[in-house]
């Protein structure tokens, strides 16, 4: 805090004290005998003005001393001013942030519909543009276009839970399970948020307050903290990196499915307690049951569904069944099995499959609490390339 020197009196010589200063933190103003808050001094001070402090007795010291103590004086009580200040002051903290699931699903709690996006794809060097359009409510859908060099590479289409690509500008399309891995990175297609999702911190992101979202895979999201809209994401594995940004929130076409006249994939409608026959294998829905007391608490907002199903190999090959059904539900999210929870028997994974060979079990699925209308889905397996089907049970 800077000192006030006064001139020794009688010397009328020494040169006029400097003008009144406030202390470095604006706080206080020093009108030449008393401090006073800096917000009056613009304003008439109320009343007379208070008393200088009393004068000190400066008993056996010599008058060269005494302008170092009268300056050692004001200090103090400046310093007791300030402190006196700070006391009373409230102390900051930083609010506490919301859960990082609300967060996450701040798009959908301020129903966000829709949001241009743009981006990239790099793969061994290979970057790869990313333009489209994602839909959040009321249903949820995404529609990308890939170039490389300015060059079209391709299409992907995700409506209904059903996802649809494309190397041709115009189609036609294959239709398949699950949707594109652009959608599964982004993690907005349905079920619970992303595992071990923390809040990083709450920077300025395109011209906004975001919330930094951050999950044990290392994909981050930053979310307007005013608007719930998806600002930007980014995620990086062993093999690709994706990273993009959004914005033209609300005012994007809708995204239109492709009509089935221009889809390749053989549709294959099932029901439920009956054997559906697709292409080289076949498969049944024998039982469903909502939220089975033996799995336990779900995650919140969500509950188990579970699925007792058989599936066949009925072609000449042995196949891998790797065990890929989804859940579609009535609002276009495709949720995947639980990775934490099983029921006895359970359907396995990874499993060869001989001609004629069947295997069956339970699946359990998690869904939103509040979902209706749910359709399984399935098309072929691992070792059936040849093959372009796609198996839906509704389940009621």
């Amino acid at each position: 805090m800077p000192l006030v020197p006064g001139r020794a009196r009688g010397d009328i010589n020494s040169p006029a004290p400097p003008p009144p200063r406030y202390t470095p933190d604006g706080t206080w103003y020093w009108t030449g005998d008393r401090w006073i808050p800096a917000a009056e001094v613009l304003r008439p001070l109320p009343g007379p003005a208070r008393a200088a402090p009393p004068a000190v007795e400066q008993r056996g010291l010599s008058g060269r001393w005494r302008p170092w103590l009268s300056g050692a004086l004001a200090v103090v009580l400046v310093a007791a001013v300030t402190v006196g200040v700070l006391a009373r002051r409230p102390a900051l903290h930083s609010a506490p942030a919301p859960p990082a699931g609300r967060l996450f699903d701040l798009p959908f709690a301020h129903q966000v519909s829709s949001a241009g996006l743009r981006g990239t794809v790099t793969t061994e060097g290979i970057v790869e543009t990313v333009t489209g359009v994602i839909d959040l409510t009321p249903a949820r859908a995404l529609h990308v276009v890939l170039h490389v060099g300015g060059a079209y590479l391709g299409e992907y289409l995700d409506s209904g839970g059903i996802g649809y690509q494309t190397q041709e500008a115009g189609g036609p399309w294959v239709a398949g399970t699950p949707v594109s891995f652009i959608d599964e990175a982004l993690g907005w297609t349905g079920g619970p948020p992303p595992s071990g999702l923390r809040v990083v911190g709450d920077p300025v992101k395109a011209g906004e307050r975001s919330w930094h979202l951050e999950s044990s895979s290392g994909a981050q999201w930053w979310i307007g903290a005013r608007t719930g809209d998806p600002l930007a994401f980014f995620y990086r594995n062993q093999q690709w990196a994706l990273r993009l940004s959004f914005a033209g929130f609300g005012s994007q076409p809708a995204i239109m499915t492709p009509p089935q006249s221009n889809v390749s994939t053989l549709p294959v409608e099932g029901a439920l307690r009956t054997a559906v026959t697709a292409p080289q294998m076949s498969i049944e829905v024998n039982a469903v049951q909502q939220a089975p007391p033996v799995l336990g608490s779900p995650p919140p907002g969500y509950r188990y569904e579970a699925l007792q199903l058989s599936y066949q190999n009925d072609g000449p090959e042995p196949v891998t069944f790797d065990n890929s059904f989804t859940l579609t539900g009535e609002e276009g999210a495709q949720y995947q099995q639980s990775d934490s929870v099983d029921m006895t028997p359970t359907l396995p994974r990874n499993l060869i499959l001989q001609r004629g060979q069947e295997v069956s079990g339970w699946d359990v699925f998690v869904v939103g609490r509040d979902t209706h209308d749910l359709t399984l889905r399935v098309g072929p397996q691992t070792d059936e390339e040849n093959l372009d089907f796609l198996v839906s049970i509704p389940l009621g």
